[in-house]
């Protein structure tokens, strides 16, 4: 008599009573399974990966030979004069005169940085947690304050300081703070743009609990200082290499000092005025011109010193902004951390304030005056 032969196999050694037919249906089961997983979870395209290798690699190439062109060439022409002219080795040293006006460059400028920030406020707050559309316009419009010229914005509000019949003195302190108010007013944009960037890219969940904690500005004003950093470092970098603006009124500070030198050949004093100085009159044909780029050089350095600084700050900052917003959240905003209407009708205020303003005020006053065109 034959015994089938499902009973006449043995039980598995792995599983106490458990026939060898069962355990081997099981493992196919879990073969199943796996090959299904791999089906489902496709390979990566090593190809593709390559070729976007190959265009980041390419795109770096690129980005560092224009950043060479247009600032390591000149820089190099720079400390070749400074080598090859050593009488400007003497600009070097710090005398109190070159302290005096690097301390109040960095003093100006940084007051403008902070000024600049402050008035950024409401537009990063609008970007970064307003309404879609109403953040979309002011985040639209932000950059057309930087792309109107500094020159600009200091004839519009040397006008509206005509038009209003104000009579400053020039370089006094009023004169000053008019020329720090126009250097907050053409470079709010940066930090406005990155606090707010920085604010969209924060965590919701987070905002929310810390509304539930009563502790929303507080824990807001953490997460944004960074980024208000990097802003204000930027706009004092690009302040403190202004000279437009401190230039008309003869105010000293090391940008219209670094103008003289080359167009003039000296500091600026009482037989030799910013104010009064010539441009461009056959300064590029004269014989001792490597010498005035040499002298030049040596008195921006350490300005330049300065700005190196800034931009570590600026670099330092951003890397850590960026390691903590790393992912843009996908799920739908809260409706309870959006910013009111009366928000964004101030960030609004501050647009017309800074934008519209000196370019109204510059055109009436050249509608009443033909011979200022």
């Amino acid at each position: 008599m034959n015994l089938p032969v499902r009973e006449s196999i043995s039980p598995s050694p792995g599983t106490p009573g458990e026939g060898r037919g069962e355990g081997f249906s099981r493992s196919l089961k879990v073969i199943q399974r796996i090959d299904r997983t791999l089906t489902l979870t496709p390979l990566p395209d090593y190809r593709e990966r390559g070729s976007n290798i190959v265009g980041a690699r390419v795109f770096n190439v690129a980005v560092m030979a224009v950043i060479l062109l247009a600032c390591a060439a000149p820089l190099a022409w720079l400390v070749t004069q400074l080598i090859t002219n050593r009488s400007a080795w003497a600009e070097f040293r710090l005398d109190r005169f070159r302290i005096d006006l690097l301390t109040r460059t960095i003093i100006y400028n940084l007051a403008a940085a902070t000024l600049a920030t402050i008035l950024a406020i409401p537009a990063a707050l609008v970007i970064g947690r307003g309404r879609a559309f109403v953040a979309g316009i002011i985040a639209l419009v932000l950059p057309i304050g930087l792309l109107i010229p500094s020159i600009t914005y200091a004839y519009g509000w040397s006008q509206l300081v005509r038009i209003l019949n104000l009579k400053l003195e020039p370089a006094g302190t009023a004169d000053v703070a008019r020329c720090v108010w126009t250097l907050a007013t053409w470079l709010w944009p940066l930090p406005a743009a990155a606090m707010g960037i920085a604010l969209r890219r924060m965590d919701s969940n987070l905002q929310q609990q810390a509304m539930l904690d009563g502790a929303l500005a507080r824990i807001t004003a953490r997460q944004l200082f960074a980024p208000a950093l990097v802003g204000a470092a930027a706009a004092a970098a690009l302040a403190m290499q202004e000279f437009a603006i401190y230039e008309p009124t003869g105010i000293s500070v090391v940008a219209t000092e670094v103008r003289m030198v080359f167009d003039t050949g000296a500091f600026s004093s009482n037989d030799n005025p910013i104010a009064g100085a010539i441009s461009g009159g056959g300064v590029f044909d004269s014989p001792d011109q490597a010498a005035r780029s040499a002298a030049a050089a040596a008195t921006a350095t350490p300005m330049l010193l300065v700005i190196l600084l800034l931009a570590a700050v600026v670099w330092i900052g951003s890397r850590r902004t960026s390691a903590t917003t790393d992912e843009i959240e996908s799920a739908p905003w809260p409706r309870c951390l959006t910013v009111g209407w009366s928000m964004a009708l101030l960030a609004l205020l501050v647009i017309g304030m800074t934008i519209v303003v000196p370019v109204v005020a510059m055109i009436v006053f050249a509608s009443h005056s033909p011979k200022f065109i």
